[in-house]
């Protein structure tokens, strides 16, 4: 029997919250490592309830974390650098008691996280010389020549087709992973000894092509699951692990509606009518254009506790040029009348607003943030993160060419300091008006 160790590293960075995080990629793959024999065990180095970090709200909540030295290349940045994640006695301890493995997998999903990875590939090296180390996750998928000079592992899986990542499985360890088999339906959540929620994504990629957004460098084809098992999947989880929440991470989940998540809707109403209780959430942003007066009736209906609409901004010209078309102020502004309509107040509902976009000024940020709280909901401020190949990373590698060599410089954080008096105003803005809504609750 093959002996598989999947890796969910921790997370080196000045702040990590928990949105209901889940490594589903690596999860997918330990699952048919499973069930086709394999001993398979995972550490997930940030998973709060394995901690026992308390909840903030419906399951999400900070992750501990412990000062460490700030990479040089951030020296400049005024805030502290943290490991976010288990300590490493507690590491070590998991890492000797599943014993040697054939085979381990470790994730990375941030560009800009990739130093806890490389740190749990040393450690895995450490305890057990020779054992083959596989890199996955959208770092490798984007910063491919960054990881094959510098990570250390012995696989990389930039590709995001489940064909690739299985052939190349097959190839490492034999038999042990029949070529072929399709992704799971089922995503096998016993891996956590104990757990708070779920994430699921019922499709991959997006029709869109927005300036600034990895999605299209990630899944260049559009597609989704069948959503009749996708509704059945969320029973199944809530009956398995007796869990609430359950967090939605595609990037279109609105997009064709009436064929998608309106039937996966309409399955979990009729399971709700039967007894199930749970709580959903839409941590990605979902496209405004997209929701109509029966769509947000069918989410309210379902359960949705947290949804967030991807404004960015508002400048004229801003969705022509850098969106796709996708939205429109007034799209905007129907969605969320159908969403209050619905029964949606300002505590379940928001609205991103980008902040650091190259082009973007912050007179234009703050016009967003006017149109966002005159709906009566509250904003969610979005910084910046360069995404390799898109084009707006190309705009801001022509301002900071060390964009190119260092992934670091990726972390959605350091557009707050490059102008740091207009950002507080900003944020000193957003957070009055988000605390004046919730107050008047």
């Amino acid at each position: 029997m093959k002996k598989i160790l999947l890796v969910h590293p921790w997370i080196e960075d000045i702040s990590a919250y928990d949105f209901w995080i889940k490594p589903l990629g690596l999860l997918a793959v330990g699952t048919v490592l499973k069930e086709t024999g394999c001993e398979v065990a995972l550490i997930d180095c940030v998973d709060r309830a394995g901690l026992g970090a308390p909840d903030k709200r419906f399951g999400a909540g900070k992750i501990p974390g412990v000062p460490i030295t700030k990479p040089a290349v951030l020296a400049h940045v005024p805030r502290h650098f943290k490991r976010f994640g288990m300590d490493d006695v507690s590491f070590d301890a998991r890492l000797h008691a599943f014993g040697r493995p054939d085979l381990v997998l470790v994730t990375c999903m941030m560009t800009y996280s990739y130093t806890g990875a490389f740190r749990a590939i040393r450690r895995v090296r450490a305890a057990y010389p020779g054992v083959p180390v596989g890199l996955g996750g959208n770092y490798v998928s984007l910063c491919l020549t960054h990881a094959r000079k510098h990570s250390g592992a012995d696989f990389l899986f930039p590709e995001k087709s489940w064909p690739a990542i299985a052939g190349r499985i097959t190839r490492i360890l034999g038999a042990a992973y029949p070529a072929g088999r399709p992704a799971p339906t089922l995503i096998d959540f016993s891996f956590y000894p104990k757990l708070r929620s779920v994430a699921v994504i019922t499709s991959r990629g997006c029709p869109y092509r927005c300036t600034y957004c990895a999605a299209p460098r990630l899944f260049p084809v559009f597609s989704q699951d069948d959503p009749a098992r996708v509704a059945a999947a969320l029973a199944f989880y809530t009956e398995r692990y007796a869990v609430r929440d359950i967090a939605f991470f595609d990037d279109a989940f609105l997009v064709g509606a009436a064929r998608h998540c309106h039937r996966i809707l309409e399955g979990v109403i009729k399971q709700r009518k039967r007894g199930l209780d749970l709580r959903f959430h839409l941590p990605n942003a979902v496209h405004a254009g997209a929701i109509t007066e029966t769509t947000a009736a069918l989410m309210f209906e379902a359960g949705f506790k947290t949804v967030r609409i991807g404004l960015e901004n508002s400048t004229p010209g801003f969705h022509a040029d850098r969106s796709s078309r996708k939205l429109t102020n007034q799209a905007f502004e129907r969605a969320v009348g159908h969403l209050t309509a619905a029964g949606f107040t300002a505590a379940e509902l928001g609205a991103y607003v980008l902040y650091g976009l190259p082009g973007l000024t912050p007179a234009s940020v703050l016009k967003t943030l006017k149109i966002v709280h005159a709906a009566g909901i509250r904003s969610c401020l979005a910084t910046y993160s360069p995404v390799p190949g898109t084009p707006d990373f190309e705009r801001a590698a022509q301002a900071n060419p060390m964009l190119r060599q260092e992934p670091l410089l990726h972390n959605q954080h350091l557009c707050c300091h490059d102008d740091p008096a207009s950002y507080q105003q900003i944020r000193d803005r957003a957070n009055a008006v988000n605390h004046a809504l919730m107050a008047s609750l």
